[in-house]
């Protein structure tokens, strides 16, 4: 069944099953293509808040909704990932060039996503406060925020910048790909545009296990070891800990990013 007006959802018949079938099809055929039930949830709650616009706007009836039947979609990641320890980090900033140890230790301390390492500008740096200044435009949450960074840190990124290090790394990586697209202009950080194929090929170079009982450890998981890193430092309230990773919920910061160690429950039994 093709849909060309709105009052198609209400004119033919048996439209209600057709189109619950359609959607269920869809969300296996993006579930069998490897989308996470996350995602794929999103667009259905989507896809949910249009069809609550058509019944208050009275296109469709209150018990007209062709998903009031839809099976709620398993958000559990497929990918269980785990926070990397101390040794692992030393191991891997111990054979990382200079470029990808001043990526790497951002990373960690901050716990920024790939794309908002990639859009910080000098500009973000703020040395008198002590950590970056984030735009709403590109954070995850679409909030302005403040993340604090170690004073020396934030130093040699910014001595890095005014040598141009990172716009000539990016030259250079542009020339050596076929994009059409300009590269970025200003940049406070190179961040290469597969930066997790960057880190495993640095964790094989470093006796780094990728994958353990634990889940595996990739660049998205550095976000997951920043909290857990935070969580186990002693003098931080979990508030504090929630604020630092720009979290709504505590329940997400301990219960989805932070990670127990087990070396510390044994040392506790």
């Amino acid at each position: 069944m093709k849909l060309r007006a709105l009052a198609d959802l209400q004119d033919q018949p048996n439209a209600r099953q057709t189109i619950l079938e359609r959607v269920e099809d869809t969300i296996a055929d993006q579930l069998d293509a490897g989308a996470a039930g996350k995602t794929v949830s999103n667009t259905v709650n989507g896809l949910r808040a249009f069809i609550g616009w058509l019944i208050t706007r009275k296109y469709l009836g209150r018990d007209d909704d062709p998903l009031s039947a839809l099976e709620p979609i398993d958000r559990s990641p497929k990918r269980i990932r785990r926070a990397g320890n101390l040794e692992e980090l030393r191991a891997i900033f111990g054979i990382a060039t200079a470029d990808r140890r001043l990526l790497y230790a951002t990373a960690f301390v901050t716990g920024l996503r790939s794309n908002e390492l990639r859009l910080l500008k000098p500009g973000d740096a703020d040395v008198s406060m002590g950590g970056l200044h984030l735009d709403a435009s590109w954070t995850k949450n679409r909030k302005r925020g403040f993340q604090v960074v170690p004073r020396h840190l934030l130093e040699i990124l910014l001595e890095q910048a005014a040598l141009g290090v990172p716009d000539e790394l990016y030259r250079k990586a542009y020339s050596r790909s076929s994009s059409k697209n300009d590269p970025p202009q200003g940049p406070l950080l190179y961040v290469p545009s597969h930066p997790e194929r960057v880190l495993d090929r640095d964790m094989v170079t470093a006796g780094v296990e990728k994958e353990t009982d634990r889940g595996i450890l990739d660049f998205h998981a550095v976000r997951k070891s920043f909290v857990t890193f935070l969580l186990h430092d002693p003098q931080l309230a979990p508030k504090e800990v929630q604020e630092l990773s720009r979290h709504a919920d505590l329940d997400l910061t301990m219960n989805v990013y932070g990670e127990a160690r087990q070396d510390e429950l044994r040392d506790a039994v």
